[in-house]
This record gives C-alpha cells, sequence and structure tokens, in this order.
C-alpha cells in the first residue's frame, strides 16, 4: 500500500487548445467538475509550471477520457525527460484516474495525450484534475480485514403522485471507502488519518487483481478507531472520500 502526500500546487497550467469555458487552468483546481477540455481529439499537451524546482514523488490525474499518456519533466522549460507512461483505470463509478511513480525533482511537467479515439466516444479530450505529491510511503499493511467501497451519487429526488420517482444529478459521483486496515503495532497507521485530514492524499492499495483501486481521499471524521485484535497485529478502522 503507498501513501502518497503533501500537495503540490502549480503556479500555471496551459494546453495546447482549450475550449471555451474548460480553460487549463482548472487543472490547478481539485475538482473535476471544472475540467480541462481539448477543441479536437488530436494531439494535446497539457505544461505544468510549479514556479520553482521541487521534488516530486508522483503523478495523479483524475477522470481523464484516454487510456494512457506520457508523463515528461523537466528543470529549465523545454528541456524534457521521459518519465514514462500513465496508464488510466476506470473505477465502478466509470471514472478513469491513475497514477505514475516520479522521484525526481522538476519545475514543469508535461503531459501528452497521443491523437486518437477518448474512451467515452467524445469529441475533445476532457481531464478532470492533476494531482502532485511531493511525499510518498510505502506500508506493508494491506486491508486485510476488510475494505467496502461506496459510490455516493449526489442528487435531488422527488416522488411523483403515482409513487414514481425522479431525479436529477446534484454533482459527480464519488467513492466512500471504509478500510480496516490490518497493522503491526509499531506501524503508525494514524499518521494516514492525520494526513488526510490535513489535505489531500493517494491512497494506492497496489493489488495487481483490482488496478483500478487507487483514490485521491479526503478524512472528515471525528471520530477514528484502532482494534487490539491480539497480540501480534492492531486495525485502523476509517473513512476516507475520493476528492472530486
Amino acid at each position: 500500500m503507498i501513501i502518497d502526500y503533501a500537495s503540490l500546487v502549480p503556479s500555471s497550467v496551459t494546453a495546447t487548445s482549450a475550449a471555451a469555458g474548460y480553460a487549463a487552468s482548472q487543472l490547478a483546481l481539485p475538482q473535476i467538475g471544472l475540467p480541462w477540455r481539448s477543441t479536437s481529439t488530436a494531439t494535446q499537451q497539457v505544461v505544468i509550471d510549479l514556479g520553482a524546482t521541487q521534488t516530486i514523488a508522483s503523478v495523479w490525474v483524475q477522470h481523464l477520457n484516454a487510456q494512457q499518456l506520457t508523463v515528461e519533466r523537466a528543470t529549465v522549460a523545454n528541456s524534457y525527460t521521459t518519465v514514462g507512461t500513465l496508464t488510466t483505470r476506470k473505477q465502478g463509478d466509470g471514472r478513469r484516474k491513475g497514477r505514475i511513480a516520479l522521484n525526481a525533482s522538476a519545475r514543469y511537467l508535461r503531459l501528452t495525450i497521443a491523437a486518437g479515439t477518448p474512451t467515452d466516444g467524445a469529441a475533445y479530450w476532457e481531464l478532470g484534475a492533476v494531482y502532485l505529491f511531493a511525499g510518498s510511503q510505502s506500508f506493508d499493511s494491506s486491508p486485510n480485514a476488510g475494505l467496502a467501497v461506496r459510490y455516493e451519487h449526489p442528487q435531488q429526488e422527488v416522488t411523483l403522485a403515482n409513487g414514481q420517482v425522479r431525479t436529477a444529478s446534484t454533482g459527480p459521483s464519488y467513492a466512500v471507502l471504509a478500510p480496516e486496515v490490518e497493522h503491526w503495532p509499531d506501524e503508525d497507521l494514524n499518521w494516514l488519518v492525520r494526513q488526510a485530514r490535513t489535505g489531500t492524499i493517494g491512497l494506492d492499495l497496489e493489488l495487481t487483481s483490482r488496478p483500478w483501486a487507487l483514490w485521491p481521499v479526503r478524512n472528515y471524521q471525528k471520530t477514528i478507531s484502532t482494534s487490539l485484535r491480539d497480540v501480534v497485529t492492531d486495525t485502523l478502522s476509517a473513512e476516507l472520500v475520493e476528492v472530486v
């Protein structure tokens, strides 16, 4: 299990093209409801400027209608080194997201989407949010005691006289995670919760059978519990809400 933390905020974001109302600068906001959108399905490049060289542990993308994109880094403008290919995975509500490790210093990041057909059949590329993290921590623990994932669909409901219900969406769907993580007593898994209360973190369960099991999340609970199950392991129970 990997926890990425310490979000980095871009000073500017530009792109090859942008449709009206879908500026690339909106990618600096952690809200997929304010995405960047291109004007065609031709090759597009999104350039992120951090304003100064910083250590970047990982790059995450959320709500992308492409199967993959290429990530490059640079400390000087237009002098890029290839990091690799970031592959997106589709979660239960149909949204695609992905992560790639960087572990290098850079000021500029360039994300390239090659010309092709978007996964949703749209006439444009769309990216909801980009998350950059300065720190990354691996844990040997995994949610051996269970992980419940539910998808919330914000909506208004009206019940008609004939008993039928009409609904209207009021925002993007999001996942709510309820992990019970079994860990060694000397592992400070409450650190995960502290980071998630401070700001957005990236949680990657590293499950090869479920490559979609990664989320940018926050924690808003007033109460967190730890069960002392036996003399060998403890179990942390918490609720993490996907950032959309």
